[in-house]
């Protein structure tokens, strides 16, 4: 859970986490922490949301060779 006393904290981690509202669903309200901007973030940091942290997704690899 996020909460405004950490704010200081998720505004430098920002870039690494998505924001979710906690009793959202999809992506409905999510904002990537890399693009959120500082009014949003005051709102982020009023509660209600989780923070998840960023997953990048998996490579594969492929031979060119056939």
């Amino acid at each position: 859970m996020v909460r405004a006393e950490d704010a200081e904290h998720w505004w430098q981690q920002r870039k690494q986490w998505f924001f979710k509202p906690a009793r959202g669903f999809g992506s409905k309200g999510a904002y990537r922490g890399a693009s959120v901007t500082h009014r949003v973030f005051a709102e982020i940091m009023q509660g209600g949301y989780v923070a998840q942290r960023m997953a990048l997704p998996g490579e594969r690899m492929m031979c060119a060779e056939a």
